[in-house]
């Protein structure tokens, strides 16, 4: 009998701990709604600074890449040569 009420008990704290779950995607929902909502206002806005970045940094990124491989290059030709 004492382990019939206990369970009876565990089953509704557990019933009454997933009521608010439905609260909770709803809530979540409409957050997500409201982020993809500024996001989509803003987003002009922001392809254009993340676009302005880019062309301000590309030529250094573009120059640290060829120099990379240019030390790489010059690396590998120097161990042909001791060979």
């Amino acid at each position: 009998m004492w382990r019939q009420s206990r369970m009876v008990w565990v089953l509704l704290v557990l019933g009454l701990a997933s009521c608010g779950e439905y609260e909770v995607l709803e809530v979540q929902k409409e957050c997500q709604r409201r982020a993809d909502s500024l996001f989509m206002a803003d987003k002009k806005k922001l392809i254009d600074k993340f676009q302005k970045i880019c062309d301000n940094n590309s030529d250094k990124y573009y120059q640290s890449a060829l120099d990379s491989l240019r030390d790489t290059r010059i690396t590998d030709i120097k161990n042909l040569i001791e060979k």
